[in-house]
């Protein structure tokens, strides 16, 4: 039985019903590999810190730039 709730999206609701609602299985499947998706699950994610300014915020630009050297060293883009 299907839960009552407003925000069940009809498509997944549909394409589960069309699948049978096959528990703990891909729900999609993509024909071509998803290469961007796939290198970030190769790479060790760096250790965010907190800036260094009074706010002690987290250094969310500094944690982007070495997510990006780390997906750049992995495919040797320059």
């Amino acid at each position: 039985m299907l839960p009552k709730n407003e925000f069940l999206f009809e498509d997944f609701r549909s394409y589960q019903e069309s699948n049978d609602y096959r528990i703990g299985q891909p729900f999609c499947i993509f024909k071509e590999p998803l290469l961007l998706l796939n290198d970030f699950e190769r790479i060790d994610l760096p250790i965010m810190h907190l800036s260094e300014d009074k706010k002690r915020i987290l250094d969310i630009e500094g944690y982007q730039r070495e997510v990006i050297e780390r997906i750049q060293a992995l495919r040797n883009y320059e």
